[in-house]
């Protein structure tokens, strides 16, 4: 009788330190058996409690990072506007930069939709070639990039040019 309430006992003390992996092994076929095996429970339970938790708060470290990596490049392009009220290519290019950025994007491409046609008014990390075609307007965007920030009016991020349709059918 002594020996199983030792093992519960020292059992419950290694789940109370927050060993939950390990089993308190009673076999008396009676309550003692039956406790060992509530404790058993009781410590999967709370090892799979734990692990949501920690799943939880890595999943809103990472949002909240995010956050705020959004709010630093906010700040950092309401500064550019307010050092450069009459100039906006600072702005435009601060735009870009926490865009490429925030996106850990490469290269990167900032239009300017203006009386019925695109206008690039920043590149990052083009090649001079590339650059030069870019900076022809865009009139008809169809569906490349341009068209699809027209039609969706929202930014749009093409993880890689080479699998876009557009440019797989010879556009730009």
């Amino acid at each position: 009788m002594v020996t199983p309430i030792r093992a519960l006992q020292a059992g419950a003390a290694r789940i109370g330190t927050g060993e939950l992996d390990q089993r308190i092994d009673v076999r008396t076929g009676d309550e003692l058996e039956a406790l060992g095996d509530q404790f058993n429970s009781m410590a999967a339970q709370l090892k799979e409690s734990y692990a949501g938790l920690e799943r939880k708060v890595e999943e809103r470290t990472h949002e909240l990072t995010e956050s705020l990596e959004r709010q630093t490049a906010t700040g950092e392009i309401l500064r550019v506007i307010s050092s450069s009220p009459t100039d906006t290519q600072p702005v435009f290019d601060a735009i870009l930069d926490s865009a490429t950025r925030l996106c850990s994007a490469r290269h990167g491409i900032l239009f300017l939709y203006d009386h019925g046609a695109f206008r690039t008014v920043a590149c990052r990390g083009l090649s001079p070639e590339a650059e030069r075609v870019f900076r022809e307007p865009v009139h008809d965007p169809a569906d490349d990039g341009p068209g699809r920030m027209l039609a969706e009016r929202r930014p749009i991020q093409i993880a890689d040019v080479t699998d876009d349709i557009a440019y797989r059918q010879g556009d730009p």
